[in-house]
C-alpha cells in the first residue's frame, strides 16, 4: 500500500484517489457549511462548539492575525472590539461572554458561567443581545452569520496558517 510517511495529513498517498470533493471551497462547504445548515433543534449546544473556532478564524483572517501569535481577547482590543460587532452586544461584556462559550466549550465541552445567558432557538436577525442583565444567544441567527462568513472566505481562512485543510483520499 504505502509508507506510514504516506498517511500524514494532507498529504495524498501515490496510490490513493482524490475523494468527495475536488477543491477547497468544496471542502469547507461539505465539512462546515452543510453540516452547519442542517443542525436543528437540541443540535444548538454542539452547534456552538462548532461556530466558536470558526468565529477565531475568521477573526484571526480579518484581523491579519498570524498563526503564531495569540489572539488577545483584553478589554480594547480589535479581536474583543470585533467581537461585540459580530454578536451585536456590548464591548464591556464581551469578554466573558467569549470566555464563556468559546474557551468554556473548547476547553471544558460547556458554557463557563461568567455571565448570565439564555440559549435559544429563536430567531431575532442577529446573533446575540444584551438586555441589561443576561445575553441572550440566538443559536441559529449566530450560526447563519457564522457559515455566511465562512462562504464568503471559505479557503483564505486556512490559507498561510500553518494548519491546511486537508485533502480527503479512498484507497481503491
Amino acid at each position: 500500500m504505502g509508507s506510514p510517511e504516506d498517511y500524514n495529513t494532507g498529504i495524498a498517498p501515490k496510490w490513493a484517489i482524490s475523494y468527495r470533493a475536488e477543491t477547497e471551497k468544496d471542502f469547507v462547504e461539505l465539512w462546515f457549511s452543510k453540516p452547519l445548515t442542517e443542525m436543528e433543534g437540541d443540535d444548538a449546544f454542539i452547534c456552538l462548539t462548532v461556530c466558536f473556532p470558526l468565529i477565531e478564524s475568521i477573526i484571526r483572517y480579518e484581523q491579519g492575525i498570524a498563526n503564531d501569535q495569540d489572539v488577545t481577547f483584553s478589554d480594547g482590543s480589535p479581536a474583543l472590539q470585533w467581537f461585540a460587532k459580530f454578536m451585536q452586544i456590548p464591548e464591556a461584556i464581551s469578554r466573558p461572554v467569549w470566555d464563556g462559550l468559546r474557551n468554556g466549550l473548547l476547553h471544558r465541552a460547556m458554557v463557563k458561567i461568567e455571565f448570565d445567558y439564555e440559549l435559544t432557538g429563536k430567531r431575532k436577525g442577529r446573533p446575540a443581545e444584551y438586555d441589561g442583565s443576561r445575553v441572550i444567544i440566538y443559536v441559529w441567527d449566530l450560526r447563519d452569520a457564522v457559515v455566511s462568513l465562512v462562504r464568503k472566505y471559505n479557503k483564505k481562512l486556512w490559507k498561510g496558517t500553518g494548519s491546511p485543510l486537508p485533502r480527503v483520499y479512498l484507497t481503491p
